[in-house]
Protein backbone atom coordinates (compact mmCIF):
# COMPACT_ATOMS: atom_id res chain seq x y z
CA UNK A 1 0.00 0.00 0.00
CA UNK A 2 1.16 3.52 -0.74
CA UNK A 3 0.09 6.68 1.10
CA UNK A 4 0.69 10.24 -0.06
CA UNK A 5 1.03 11.74 3.41
CA UNK A 6 4.77 11.46 4.01
CA UNK A 7 7.10 12.58 6.77
CA UNK A 8 10.83 11.93 6.59
CA UNK A 9 13.30 10.67 9.17
CA UNK A 10 17.08 10.96 8.68
CA UNK A 11 18.09 8.40 11.32
CA UNK A 12 18.46 4.66 10.77
CA UNK A 13 15.13 2.89 10.86
CA UNK A 14 13.86 -0.69 10.77
CA UNK A 15 10.27 -1.26 9.65
CA UNK A 16 8.71 -4.71 9.71
CA UNK A 17 5.32 -6.36 9.49
CA UNK A 18 4.34 -9.29 11.70
CA UNK A 19 3.17 -11.86 9.17
CA UNK A 20 2.42 -15.56 8.87
CA UNK A 21 1.83 -17.77 5.83
CA UNK A 22 -0.73 -20.58 5.89
CA UNK A 23 1.82 -22.91 4.23
CA UNK A 24 5.58 -23.33 4.52
CA UNK A 25 7.34 -21.14 1.96
CA UNK A 26 10.87 -20.38 0.83
CA UNK A 27 11.26 -16.59 0.67
CA UNK A 28 13.85 -15.41 -1.86
CA UNK A 29 13.20 -11.67 -2.30
CA UNK A 30 11.27 -8.69 -1.02
CA UNK A 31 10.00 -5.73 -3.02
CA UNK A 32 10.34 -2.18 -1.71
CA UNK A 33 8.31 0.77 -3.02
CA UNK A 34 10.43 3.90 -3.31
CA UNK A 35 8.47 7.08 -2.64
CA UNK A 36 9.12 10.59 -3.96
CA UNK A 37 11.02 11.80 -0.86
CA UNK A 38 13.18 8.80 -0.02
CA UNK A 39 16.62 9.81 1.24
CA UNK A 40 18.01 6.46 2.38
CA UNK A 41 21.19 5.38 0.52
CA UNK A 42 20.53 1.64 1.11
CA UNK A 43 17.58 -0.61 1.81
CA UNK A 44 18.28 -4.11 3.21
CA UNK A 45 15.75 -6.96 3.64
CA UNK A 46 15.19 -8.39 7.11
CA UNK A 47 13.37 -11.42 8.52
CA UNK A 48 13.20 -12.09 12.27
CA UNK A 49 11.58 -14.95 14.12
CA UNK A 50 9.47 -14.14 17.18
CA UNK A 51 12.47 -14.87 19.42
CA UNK A 52 14.34 -11.91 17.92
CA UNK A 53 16.76 -13.97 15.84
CA UNK A 54 17.72 -12.52 12.44
CA UNK A 55 17.13 -15.44 10.04
CA UNK A 56 17.18 -13.58 6.72
CA UNK A 57 19.24 -10.70 5.35
CA UNK A 58 20.77 -9.52 2.10
CA UNK A 59 22.95 -6.98 0.33
CA UNK A 60 21.67 -3.43 0.65
CA UNK A 61 19.95 -1.97 -2.40
CA UNK A 62 21.22 1.49 -3.29
CA UNK A 63 18.37 4.00 -3.61
CA UNK A 64 20.40 7.11 -4.37
CA UNK A 65 19.67 7.35 -8.11
CA UNK A 66 16.42 5.42 -8.40
CA UNK A 67 13.07 6.80 -9.47
CA UNK A 68 9.68 6.21 -7.85
CA UNK A 69 8.53 2.59 -8.18
CA UNK A 70 8.96 -1.01 -7.01
CA UNK A 71 12.43 -2.54 -6.57
CA UNK A 72 13.49 -6.07 -5.67
CA UNK A 73 15.86 -6.77 -2.80
CA UNK A 74 17.27 -10.33 -2.70
CA UNK A 75 18.16 -12.32 0.39
CA UNK A 76 21.71 -13.70 0.55
CA UNK A 77 20.12 -17.15 0.80
CA UNK A 78 16.45 -18.17 0.59
CA UNK A 79 14.67 -18.02 3.96
CA UNK A 80 12.46 -20.91 5.04
CA UNK A 81 9.25 -19.83 6.79
CA UNK A 82 7.20 -22.47 8.57
CA UNK A 83 3.45 -22.72 8.11
CA UNK A 84 1.35 -20.59 10.51
CA UNK A 85 4.44 -19.31 12.35
CA UNK A 86 4.74 -15.55 12.89
CA UNK A 87 7.73 -13.61 11.55
CA UNK A 88 8.70 -9.95 11.39
CA UNK A 89 9.44 -9.19 7.73
CA UNK A 90 10.56 -5.87 6.34
CA UNK A 91 13.55 -3.58 5.74
CA UNK A 92 16.36 -1.72 7.46
CA UNK A 93 16.90 1.81 6.13
CA UNK A 94 20.42 3.09 6.71
CA UNK A 95 19.71 6.81 6.77
CA UNK A 96 16.16 7.98 6.58
CA UNK A 97 12.97 6.89 4.88
CA UNK A 98 9.65 8.46 3.97
CA UNK A 99 6.99 7.17 6.39
CA UNK A 100 3.35 7.05 5.35
CA UNK A 101 0.88 8.17 7.96
CA UNK A 102 -2.40 6.30 8.21
CA UNK A 103 -4.03 3.38 9.95
CA UNK A 104 -3.93 -0.30 9.01
CA UNK A 105 -6.65 -2.54 10.52
CA UNK A 106 -5.38 -5.67 12.30
CA UNK A 107 -5.41 -8.56 11.89
CA UNK A 108 -5.96 -8.82 8.12
CA UNK A 109 -5.92 -12.03 6.05
CA UNK A 110 -4.93 -11.84 2.37
CA UNK A 111 -5.62 -14.71 -0.05
CA UNK A 112 -2.49 -14.45 -2.24
CA UNK A 113 -2.86 -17.68 -4.25
CA UNK A 114 -4.95 -20.84 -4.34
CA UNK A 115 -4.67 -22.54 -0.97
CA UNK A 116 -2.21 -19.97 0.40
CA UNK A 117 -3.11 -17.04 2.63
CA UNK A 118 -1.05 -14.39 4.41
CA UNK A 119 -2.09 -12.95 7.77
CA UNK A 120 -0.96 -9.44 8.72
CA UNK A 121 -0.94 -8.73 12.46
CA UNK A 122 0.87 -5.46 13.23
CA UNK A 123 3.56 -3.00 12.11
CA UNK A 124 6.74 -2.73 14.16
CA UNK A 125 9.36 0.02 14.00
CA UNK A 126 12.74 0.64 15.62
CA UNK A 127 15.73 2.96 15.26
CA UNK A 128 18.45 0.29 15.38
CA UNK A 129 19.31 -2.68 13.15
CA UNK A 130 17.80 -5.28 15.48
CA UNK A 131 14.30 -6.71 15.68
CA UNK A 132 11.93 -3.79 16.33
CA UNK A 133 9.65 -4.17 19.36
CA UNK A 134 7.52 -1.05 19.13
CA UNK A 135 4.06 -1.59 17.65
CA UNK A 136 3.27 1.28 15.28
CA UNK A 137 0.11 0.71 13.26
CA UNK A 138 0.09 4.33 12.10
CA UNK A 139 2.96 3.59 9.71
CA UNK A 140 2.28 2.24 6.24
CA UNK A 141 4.89 0.08 4.49
CA UNK A 142 4.71 -1.14 0.88
CA UNK A 143 6.08 -4.65 0.48
CA UNK A 144 6.00 -7.56 -2.00
CA UNK A 145 7.32 -11.13 -1.97
CA UNK A 146 9.04 -13.75 -4.15
CA UNK A 147 8.41 -17.21 -2.71
CA UNK A 148 8.01 -20.94 -3.40
CA UNK A 149 5.50 -23.07 -1.50
CA UNK A 150 6.83 -26.44 -0.35
CA UNK A 151 3.48 -28.17 -0.89
CA UNK A 152 3.63 -27.34 -4.60
CA UNK A 153 6.69 -29.55 -5.27
CA UNK A 154 7.17 -33.31 -5.51
CA UNK A 155 9.59 -35.97 -6.82
CA UNK A 156 8.98 -39.48 -8.16
CA UNK A 157 10.57 -42.42 -6.32
CA UNK A 158 11.51 -45.69 -8.04
CA UNK A 159 13.80 -48.39 -6.59
CA UNK A 160 15.17 -46.00 -3.93
CA UNK A 161 16.03 -43.42 -6.57
CA UNK A 162 14.40 -40.06 -7.17
CA UNK A 163 13.43 -38.44 -10.45
CA UNK A 164 11.75 -35.40 -11.96
CA UNK A 165 9.77 -35.73 -15.17
CA UNK A 166 9.15 -32.75 -17.41
CA UNK A 167 7.13 -32.57 -20.61
CA UNK A 168 7.76 -29.94 -23.25
CA UNK A 169 4.33 -29.38 -24.71
CA UNK A 170 3.47 -29.76 -28.37
CA UNK A 171 3.27 -26.46 -30.22
CA UNK A 172 1.53 -25.48 -33.45
CA UNK A 173 4.31 -25.19 -36.05
CA UNK A 174 2.37 -23.11 -38.57
CA UNK A 175 2.53 -19.32 -38.10
CA UNK A 176 -0.52 -17.08 -38.23
CA UNK A 177 -1.00 -16.77 -41.97
CA UNK A 178 -2.20 -13.59 -43.72
CA UNK A 179 -1.95 -14.88 -47.31
CA UNK A 180 -1.09 -18.20 -48.94
CA UNK A 181 2.63 -17.30 -48.62
CA UNK A 182 2.96 -14.92 -45.67
CA UNK A 183 4.63 -14.80 -43.25
CA UNK A 184 6.29 -18.11 -44.27
CA UNK A 185 5.59 -21.43 -45.92
CA UNK A 186 2.99 -22.05 -48.61
CA UNK A 187 -0.69 -23.01 -48.46
CA UNK A 188 -2.50 -24.74 -51.30
CA UNK A 189 -5.78 -26.66 -51.69
CA UNK A 190 -7.71 -28.64 -54.26
CA UNK A 191 -10.45 -25.98 -54.47
CA UNK A 192 -11.94 -22.97 -52.66
CA UNK A 193 -15.39 -21.45 -52.45
CA UNK A 194 -15.69 -17.65 -53.03
CA UNK A 195 -13.61 -15.84 -50.39
CA UNK A 196 -13.07 -18.95 -48.21
CA UNK A 197 -9.37 -19.09 -49.11
CA UNK A 198 -7.21 -21.93 -47.87
CA UNK A 199 -4.85 -19.71 -45.82
CA UNK A 200 -7.77 -18.64 -43.59
CA UNK A 201 -7.65 -22.05 -41.92
CA UNK A 202 -4.33 -20.86 -40.42
CA UNK A 203 -5.34 -17.26 -39.47
CA UNK A 204 -6.22 -17.99 -35.80
CA UNK A 205 -9.76 -16.68 -36.42
CA UNK A 206 -12.64 -19.09 -35.77
CA UNK A 207 -15.08 -16.96 -37.78
CA UNK A 208 -13.18 -17.58 -41.04
CA UNK A 209 -12.60 -20.90 -42.81
CA UNK A 210 -11.43 -22.85 -45.83
CA UNK A 211 -14.32 -24.30 -47.84
CA UNK A 212 -14.34 -26.32 -51.04
CA UNK A 213 -16.29 -25.36 -54.15
CA UNK A 214 -19.41 -27.58 -53.84
CA UNK A 215 -17.31 -30.74 -53.82
CA UNK A 216 -17.82 -33.24 -51.03
CA UNK A 217 -15.11 -35.86 -51.61
CA UNK A 218 -11.41 -36.31 -52.43
CA UNK A 219 -10.43 -32.77 -51.45
CA UNK A 220 -7.14 -31.73 -49.87
CA UNK A 221 -5.44 -28.92 -47.96
CA UNK A 222 -1.64 -28.71 -48.02
CA UNK A 223 0.98 -26.74 -46.09
CA UNK A 224 4.63 -26.55 -47.18
CA UNK A 225 7.22 -25.84 -44.47
CA UNK A 226 10.50 -24.03 -45.16
CA UNK A 227 12.45 -27.15 -44.11
CA UNK A 228 11.56 -30.74 -43.12
CA UNK A 229 9.83 -31.02 -39.74
CA UNK A 230 8.48 -33.79 -37.54
CA UNK A 231 4.74 -33.64 -36.81
CA UNK A 232 2.97 -36.04 -34.44
CA UNK A 233 -0.48 -34.50 -33.96
CA UNK A 234 -2.94 -32.14 -35.60
CA UNK A 235 -6.14 -30.34 -34.65
CA UNK A 236 -9.30 -29.26 -36.48
CA UNK A 237 -12.08 -26.86 -35.48
CA UNK A 238 -15.38 -26.62 -37.38
CA UNK A 239 -18.52 -24.51 -37.00
CA UNK A 240 -20.62 -26.71 -39.31
CA UNK A 241 -21.21 -30.35 -38.38
CA UNK A 242 -22.46 -31.41 -41.82
CA UNK A 243 -19.54 -29.77 -43.66
CA UNK A 244 -16.91 -31.20 -41.27
CA UNK A 245 -14.67 -34.03 -42.54
CA UNK A 246 -15.92 -37.55 -41.78
CA UNK A 247 -13.31 -39.79 -43.41
CA UNK A 248 -9.87 -38.27 -43.84
CA UNK A 249 -6.13 -38.78 -43.50
CA UNK A 250 -3.00 -36.76 -42.82
CA UNK A 251 -0.18 -37.34 -45.28
CA UNK A 252 3.49 -36.34 -45.53
CA UNK A 253 5.83 -35.82 -48.49
CA UNK A 254 9.21 -34.34 -49.34
CA UNK A 255 8.61 -33.86 -53.08
CA UNK A 256 4.85 -33.02 -53.28
CA UNK A 257 4.45 -36.03 -55.55
CA UNK A 258 4.59 -39.15 -53.42
CA UNK A 259 2.59 -38.89 -50.15
CA UNK A 260 2.76 -41.28 -47.21
CA UNK A 261 -0.31 -41.83 -45.03
CA UNK A 262 0.59 -40.83 -41.47
CA UNK A 263 -2.83 -40.99 -39.83
CA UNK A 264 -6.16 -42.34 -41.13
CA UNK A 265 -9.52 -41.55 -39.50
CA UNK A 266 -12.92 -42.98 -40.41
CA UNK A 267 -16.51 -42.19 -39.40
CA UNK A 268 -15.67 -39.06 -37.36
CA UNK A 269 -19.19 -37.80 -36.68
CA UNK A 270 -18.98 -36.44 -33.12
CA UNK A 271 -18.00 -32.89 -34.04
CA UNK A 272 -19.13 -30.07 -31.75
CA UNK A 273 -19.48 -26.67 -33.43
CA UNK A 274 -16.61 -24.36 -32.40
CA UNK A 275 -14.85 -27.14 -30.42
CA UNK A 276 -11.32 -28.26 -31.27
CA UNK A 277 -10.55 -31.94 -31.88
CA UNK A 278 -7.00 -33.26 -31.59
CA UNK A 279 -5.62 -36.30 -33.45
CA UNK A 280 -2.35 -37.88 -32.30
CA UNK A 281 -0.26 -40.46 -34.15
CA UNK A 282 3.23 -41.99 -34.20
CA UNK A 283 5.71 -40.48 -36.65
CA UNK A 284 9.52 -40.68 -36.58
CA UNK A 285 10.09 -39.00 -39.96
CA UNK A 286 10.35 -35.39 -41.09
CA UNK A 287 8.54 -33.91 -44.09
CA UNK A 288 8.36 -30.58 -45.89
CA UNK A 289 4.78 -31.09 -47.12
CA UNK A 290 1.84 -32.09 -44.92
CA UNK A 291 -1.56 -32.66 -46.50
CA UNK A 292 -5.03 -33.17 -45.07
CA UNK A 293 -6.88 -35.41 -47.56
CA UNK A 294 -10.67 -35.57 -47.03
CA UNK A 295 -12.50 -38.56 -48.55
CA UNK A 296 -15.97 -37.44 -47.46
CA UNK A 297 -17.86 -35.09 -45.16
CA UNK A 298 -20.86 -35.48 -42.84
CA UNK A 299 -23.60 -34.88 -45.40
CA UNK A 300 -23.28 -31.21 -46.42
CA UNK A 301 -22.82 -29.70 -49.87
CA UNK A 302 -19.09 -29.01 -49.48
CA UNK A 303 -16.16 -29.46 -47.07
CA UNK A 304 -15.25 -26.83 -44.48
CA UNK A 305 -12.51 -26.46 -41.85
CA UNK A 306 -12.34 -23.31 -39.68
CA UNK A 307 -8.96 -23.88 -38.05
CA UNK A 308 -6.21 -26.44 -38.64
CA UNK A 309 -2.98 -26.94 -36.65
CA UNK A 310 0.10 -29.12 -37.11
CA UNK A 311 1.92 -29.83 -33.84
CA UNK A 312 5.39 -31.16 -33.09
CA UNK A 313 6.16 -34.01 -30.72
CA UNK A 314 5.86 -33.54 -26.97
CA UNK A 315 9.35 -34.03 -25.49
CA UNK A 316 9.59 -36.01 -22.25
CA UNK A 317 12.66 -35.40 -20.06
CA UNK A 318 13.79 -37.25 -16.95
CA UNK A 319 16.23 -35.83 -14.38
CA UNK A 320 17.93 -38.21 -11.94
CA UNK A 321 18.19 -36.72 -8.44
CA UNK A 322 21.14 -38.23 -6.47
CA UNK A 323 20.49 -36.62 -3.07
CA UNK A 324 17.45 -35.68 -1.03
CA UNK A 325 18.13 -32.21 0.26
CA UNK A 326 16.00 -29.10 0.45
CA UNK A 327 17.72 -27.03 -2.24
CA UNK A 328 17.64 -29.86 -4.81
CA UNK A 329 14.00 -30.58 -4.01
CA UNK A 330 12.96 -26.96 -4.52
CA UNK A 331 15.05 -26.49 -7.66
CA UNK A 332 14.24 -29.73 -9.48
CA UNK A 333 10.94 -30.82 -7.91
CA UNK A 334 7.92 -30.96 -10.20
CA UNK A 335 5.09 -28.50 -9.70
CA UNK A 336 1.97 -29.88 -8.07
CA UNK A 337 -0.11 -28.87 -11.10
CA UNK A 338 2.11 -30.85 -13.52
CA UNK A 339 0.47 -33.51 -15.68
CA UNK A 340 2.83 -36.34 -16.65
CA UNK A 341 2.43 -39.50 -18.70
CA UNK A 342 4.08 -42.64 -17.32
CA UNK A 343 3.47 -44.52 -20.59
CA UNK A 344 5.42 -42.36 -23.02
CA UNK A 345 9.05 -42.79 -24.01
CA UNK A 346 11.77 -40.71 -22.35
CA UNK A 347 13.31 -38.45 -25.01
CA UNK A 348 16.00 -36.80 -22.88
CA UNK A 349 17.97 -38.04 -19.85
CA UNK A 350 19.95 -35.83 -17.47
CA UNK A 351 21.33 -36.03 -13.94
CA UNK A 352 22.10 -33.65 -11.10
CA UNK A 353 25.80 -33.98 -10.18
CA UNK A 354 26.98 -33.03 -6.70
CA UNK A 355 30.44 -34.64 -6.39
CA UNK A 356 33.48 -32.61 -7.51
CA UNK A 357 37.27 -32.83 -7.40
CA UNK A 358 39.65 -29.86 -7.78
CA UNK A 359 41.56 -29.61 -11.05
CA UNK A 360 43.68 -26.48 -11.24
CA UNK A 361 41.27 -23.58 -11.44
CA UNK A 362 38.43 -25.87 -12.60
CA UNK A 363 36.58 -28.95 -11.41
CA UNK A 364 35.95 -32.55 -12.44
CA UNK A 365 32.34 -33.70 -12.43
CA UNK A 366 31.63 -37.42 -12.22
CA UNK A 367 28.43 -39.32 -12.95
CA UNK A 368 28.25 -43.08 -13.45
CA UNK A 369 25.86 -44.25 -16.18
CA UNK A 370 24.88 -47.84 -16.87
CA UNK A 371 24.90 -47.80 -20.68
CA UNK A 372 23.15 -51.18 -20.80
CA UNK A 373 20.09 -49.48 -19.33
CA UNK A 374 20.58 -45.97 -20.76
CA UNK A 375 22.23 -46.00 -24.21
CA UNK A 376 24.12 -42.77 -24.93
CA UNK A 377 23.67 -41.39 -28.42
CA UNK A 378 24.64 -37.79 -27.81
CA UNK A 379 26.27 -35.79 -25.00
CA UNK A 380 26.31 -32.03 -24.51
CA UNK A 381 27.68 -29.68 -21.83
CA UNK A 382 25.74 -26.50 -21.05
Amino acid sequence: MVNNQWSTTTTPLTLTMKLKFSKAVLLSSLYWYRGTTNTSPTVTPRVYNVNGQLIGSGIGLSEATRVVGWYRVDFSAPVKLEANAEYLIGFHFLNGVPIGSGNTPTPTVFQISEGLSLTYNSMYSGTTDIMPTTVNNNVLLSIGFDYITYSNKFLISSEDKYYSLFAKESVNQIPKMTTNNLPSGEVLSSSTYATASEWKVFDRDLTTFWQTNSIISNQWLRYKFVSPINITSYTMTNDSITLAPKNFKLQGSNDDQTYIDLDIRTNITDWIAGSKKIFTFTNQSTFIYYRLFVDSNNGGSSIRVNEFELLNKEENSRISIPVKNESVFLKYGMNKSSTISLWGNIDKESAVVNSTEPLGSGKVFKQKIDTTKTPIKKASIT
